[in-house]
């Protein structure tokens, strides 16, 4: 089992399964930035009462990766998940 309390997670994504990684990722401790043009009620929810769920209200961006260590790209969209992965690759992130 993958121990992320503490580590910083990227979140792509903000549908029924980006929901559900960031919340379960957030449950787990870990500091989860959802990056997503549009965010769900429950997102919004656990947001405004925690400091470690920052929502980003737009598309993915080059770049987004950062420090994160460990990335999830949860879109719907078969070109935005490939560019998330491919930046993730090459910085070496999960």
């Amino acid at each position: 089992m993958l121990d992320v309390a503490q580590a910083m997670v990227l979140v792509v994504g903000a549908g029924p399964v980006g929901e559900r990684r960031a919340l379960a990722f957030h449950e787990a401790g870990a500091d989860v930035t959802v990056v997503a043009p549009r965010i769900s009620p429950a997102l919004e929810a656990a947001a405004a009462a925690s400091a470690r769920l920052h929502l980003d209200r737009r598309p993915y961006r080059e770049g987004d990766v950062g420090a994160a260590t460990l990335v999830v790209a949860a879109t719907d969209d078969p070109t935005v998940n490939a560019a998330v992965a491919a930046d993730a690759r090459a910085l070496g992130r999960l």
